[in-house]
């Protein structure tokens, strides 16, 4: 399908399988360009294809995902959903063995503003950076609540990759199980370039190859307030949390059981609160 400076469009309840964009063309299932509004409820994709956004892409105006079930897409980047210039709002979407060829194994985010409330990522894979999200523009705010992210692979940000000059705020939230591997491997969950606040949310069995089991924070701030670490690993530096940015706070937080040099690796910090 696609959508071409259409004020308003509503899919529910339907389901797109084993689609496929040209090979340098986006949205496998769903291409929608223009300033209007593109909502998905309950609406599930399997299997699509596309060179961005496996399954769908949004340039321009908004996207707003209720419910629904991603698997098995792919793209090079984003594998299931991948926006430009695009407001996104998830609430209850679920991914789950989505893949991208380059950046953002199930959603690769491009935009101003993104919400993503209750959203489950599980077995999402990146071949470079941000093997469950990928999150990237000057200005970017990204909201990551009462989710998860789990089993997701990427050589940098297992989990997450935060781009320069964007800010991203975990709250309640579940990163398990994910890792950065091959080669300069960093950040089994998170790697971050731009603001990083986490609140309230647990880091376990997560691992690195090299840097910052969980996190790996650089060029930006991080704050990380009552979250617990456990079980998290890294080769060589920061079996939790690796950082050399501008400023770093740590509050009320736990760490656990977390294998390699040091729960917490300090770089070139020049506020650091603990």
């Amino acid at each position: 399908v696609r959508l071409e400076n259409v004020p308003s469009a509503r899919f529910s309840g339907c389901r797109f399988q084993s689609n496929q964009a040209a090979s340098d063309d986006k949205g496998g299932a769903i291409h929608a360009t223009g300033a209007g509004s593109l909502e998905l409820v309950d609406v599930d994709f399997e299997l699509n294809t596309a060179d961005q956004g496996g399954a769908v892409h949004r340039d321009g105006g908004s996207l707003t995902l209720t419910g629904g079930a991603f698997s098995g897409n792919s793209a090079r980047l984003g594998g299931a959903v991948s926006t430009k210039d695009a407001a996104l709002v998830a609430d209850g979407a679920t991914f789950t063995g989505d893949s991208a060829t380059s950046r953002g194994g199930a959603l690769h985010l491009d935009a101003d503003a993104s919400s993503l409330v209750n959203v489950t990522i599980d077995g999402a894979t990146a071949t470079t950076e941000g093997g469950g999200l990928y999150v990237r523009k000057s200005g970017h705010v990204l909201t990551l609540e009462t989710s998860s992210v789990t089993t997701s692979t990427a050589q940098r940000g297992g989990a997450l990759f935060v781009d320069a000059d964007t800010e991203v705020e975990v709250t309640g939230s579940d990163l398990l199980g994910n890792t950065a591997t091959l080669g300069e491997a960093d950040g089994g969950a998170i790697f971050s370039l731009g603001d990083l606040t986490v609140e309230q949310s647990l880091f376990c069995d997560n691992a690195a190859s090299d840097r910052g089991g969980s996190i790996f924070g650089s060029d930006g701030s991080v704050i990380v307030r009552s979250s617990g670490f456990a079980g998290n690993s890294a080769a060589t530096f920061g079996a939790a949390i690796i950082v050399g940015t501008p400023s770093l706070s740590v509050t009320s937080s736990s760490f656990i059981g977390n294998t390699g040099p040091g729960n917490l690796r300090i770089g070139f910090s020049n506020d650091v609160s603990i």
